[in-house]
């Protein structure tokens, strides 16, 4: 059943169509998993998850084309529709502007550059992984792609939060998420600060969160990408070493704070009724 609806990137919202939101769902209620997980002990798989959002999506995001990668969760793009030209973050002579990833938070290949900061490129762990996750966008979403993306145009610094979708099957649909992807390939830091944002409707998270926390806790418990190493250095210079939004409650820690998992199973036993 399709319906109206409005998603939100942060306080604003842009309006879209999708369909009943329990189609998204890869699993539910508070995770206990001590072992390694793979794919196949969820009630669907990874893959599954993403073919689900390719195939339930109906949607009409602003379609745009990247310009440039600047690190995994920062393109600079260009918006199609000339229309759009001049909105906040939007340059009203070309139509291009940086966009900042809802929902994640990549290392950094350099900081500084604006505010009167010199620029200065990072070092160690913190520049392999962030050239890592550039390299994984441009590999994925190189310069010219088009790309659908979500966007209030909500302003951080001189980035607008948006939400981007990609093309994975070339065949129109630009319905896989960039954020659950490079969350898989553990080359992002979560970054959902209000999990109970899942059973928000108007929250692009109640229809990503899922497959999204699914993304975190295969590359976490698996060691893939950073996660393979101790990752507080580069936790602690983004400020946060607490991924209990999006963790598996271990099954001796009932006392654990309510994940997007327990907020879901809320939402789902609520709509139920």
């Amino acid at each position: 059943m399709n319906k109206k609806i409005k998603i939100t990137l942060g306080t604003a919202a842009i309006s879209l169509a999708a369909i009943a939101p329990a189609a998204f769902v890869v699993s539910c209620g508070s995770e206990n998993k001590d072992s390694k997980p793979t794919f196949e002990s969820r009630n669907n798989t990874f893959e599954k998850a993403l073919q689900t959002l390719k195939s339930s999506y109906s949607i009409e995001p602003y379609k745009v084309k990247i310009v440039n990668w600047h690190d995994g969760d920062t393109p600079k793009v260009k918006f199609l529709d000339k229309k759009i030209w001049g909105r906040p973050g939007v340059d009203i002579k070309t139509g291009i502007a940086k966009i900042r990833i809802a929902s994640i938070d990549t290392p950094e290949i350099g900081t500084g550059g604006y505010g009167g900061k010199p620029y200065a490129p990072t070092t160690g762990d913190e520049y392999k992984y962030a050239k890592a996750g550039k390299d994984l966008a441009d590999k994925i979403m190189p310069v010219g792609t088009t790309v659908s993306v979500f966007t209030s145009f909500s302003q951080t610094y001189d980035r607008i939060a948006g939400s981007i979708f990609f093309d994975s099957d070339n065949n129109g649909s630009f319905e896989s998420s960039w954020a659950v992807t490079i969350m898989n390939k553990g080359l992002t830091l979560p970054f959902v600060s209000s999990p109970n944002d899942v059973i928000d409707e108007n929250n692009i998270l109640h229809y990503i969160g899922i497959p999204f926390a699914d993304a975190f806790n295969y590359a976490y418990n698996n060691k893939i990408g950073m996660f393979s190493k101790n990752i507080e250095e580069i936790s602690k210079i983004h400020g946060s070493t607490d991924f209990s939004s999006v963790k598996w409650h271990s099954a001796d820690n009932d006392s654990a704070p309510r994940n997007v998992y327990d907020y879901y199973k809320a939402w789902e036993e609520i709509n139920a009724e």
